[in-house]
């Protein structure tokens, strides 16, 4: 009859059945979700990238072998104010980063550079307030106007009074505290309390005189 089929004929029709629900019933995989095709070109291209990524390894394991600090050729910048002590610390930042030399002499120049400028600044600040300092007392209605030259003349003596070993005018000098107002007029008084004799007149030295010119700037 016509409706019969053969064994051959209804084994493909349920063959292609299974086929057609299977595929209907299941959603083909995308290349986000991993298709078969594109998951064994993936795992092909991953064995294959190990493959490859054990040969470089070991060359990259080569050429970035961490360098030796201790062996840079490492000179501080001239006029820096650095030394063998900011040398190792140089070295042993280098070691703890992993630097190559050329980037640690970048930083010790960087560095150098940053420290001169901060020097500078603290340099200029010292200078405006030692100006300061001397306007002040140049107006000072105690120690300025007209008795400022003797009032200077007190408190170099009391300078020397007072420093017996020198470091004393280099503290003051350094600070240039040697213009500060408090600091001048207290050993101004000492000065003047050293003896009753009036130290105008009394001659003045070139050592007095280089120590006022330091002291108190026009």
């Amino acid at each position: 009859m016509a409706d019969e089929t053969t064994p051959e004929t209804g084994a493909e029709t349920q063959a292609e059945s299974r086929a057609g629900t299977e595929g209907h019933g299941l959603e083909a995989a995308t290349l986000l979700s991993g298709g078969e095709g594109q998951g064994s070109g993936e795992r092909g291209a991953g064995d294959g990238q190990k493959q490859t990524d054990g040969a470089d390894g070991e060359t990259a394991a080569q050429e970035v072998a961490p360098p030796d600090p201790e062996k840079f050729n490492l000179t501080m910048p001239e006029g820096s104010g650095y030394g063998e002590a900011e040398k190792t610390q140089f070295v042993a930042m280098a070691r703890e980063l992993g630097l190559t030399e050329k980037q640690t002499r970048q930083l010790v120049e960087k560095s150098a550079q940053a420290r001169s400028a901060g020097l500078e600044a603290q340099r200029a600040a010292r200078n405006k307030q030692v100006e300061d300092w001397n306007k002040a007392l140049r107006e000072d209605k105690e120690f300025g106007g007209e008795k400022f030259a003797e009032n200077v003349e007190y408190f170099l003596r009391g300078v020397k009074h007072l420093d017996v070993s020198g470091e004393l005018e280099t503290l003051l000098e350094e600070t240039g505290y040697g213009s500060h107002p408090g600091v001048v007029k207290a050993v101004a008084r000492i000065g003047r309390q050293l003896n009753n004799d009036k130290l105008i007149g009394r001659g003045v030295t070139a050592d007095d005189t280089a120590l006022a010119e330091r002291y108190f700037k026009n």
